[in-house]
């Protein structure tokens, strides 16, 4: 019985290579200097290994994934936590790398939230006072409609107005606790990534006079 030929037995073979011509190298593997979790990271300052900070918010918020990925940060040598890539310290607390990436992200949102909240709070007082100044002059008019429409003496389109005399008190009593909390007026984490994907699922719809090329 004819035994089968071994696998690429008939492939065709290159002629010599011409005669005084420096044999062909292979080209080597180029080993990437950075690891994919650490560039997702590059944007955290001032460096992306600041992102065991976030790390650290999200597993005193009670993340127990996040728990886990601290707790085995820790326990590493100095030399060590300066060396690791995050890929290796998933694989010691048991934590994918999507769940390190939307705990940090997480985090970063809540955080920056909240320090948005508080500066636009810091500037609230003298971006009014600003407002009441350029208002007393002739030619700007804009600056008085804008202080009438904060104060509640002219209802702007929708018919709603604001009275900051009246509620002003009360709004910064509620402000403390939350941001205290982490939380602001802006749009969630949850909340955002959820309207995004309702933007890509909407299908995009021409109007029967357009046009496509």
């Amino acid at each position: 019985m004819r035994e089968s030929p071994e696998p690429f037995e008939n492939l065709p073979k290159l002629p010599p290579p011409p005669v005084n011509v420096r044999q062909v190298k292979r080209p080597g593997l180029a080993l990437a200097s950075r690891s994919p979790l650490s560039v997702a990271f590059r944007h955290v300052r001032p460096t992306w290994r600041n992102y065991i900070q976030y790390v650290d918010l999200a597993a005193r918020r009670g993340d127990s994934a996040m728990t886990r990925y601290r707790e085995c940060y820790q326990t590493l040598a100095p030399r060590e936590r300066a060396n690791a890539w995050p890929e290796q310290i998933c694989d010691l607390a048991n934590v994918t790398p999507a769940e390190l990436v939307g705990a940090v992200c997480r985090a970063i949102w809540e955080s920056k939230a909240a320090e948005s909240s508080m500066v636009s709070s810091i500037a609230h007082p003298e971006l009014l006072l600003n407002t009441i100044h350029f208002a007393q002059k002739e030619k700007n008019f804009k600056d008085r409609e804008l202080f009438f429409k904060m104060t509640g003496s002219l209802p702007d389109k929708k018919g709603a107005s604001i009275n900051i005399f009246n509620t002003a008190a009360g709004q910064m009593g509620e402000a403390i606790p939350d941001l205290a909390a982490g939380k602001s007026k802006l749009r969630s984490f949850d909340q955002e990534i959820i309207e995004m994907s309702r933007d890509l699922e909407t299908p995009f719809l021409l109007k029967e006079s357009e046009d496509v090329d």
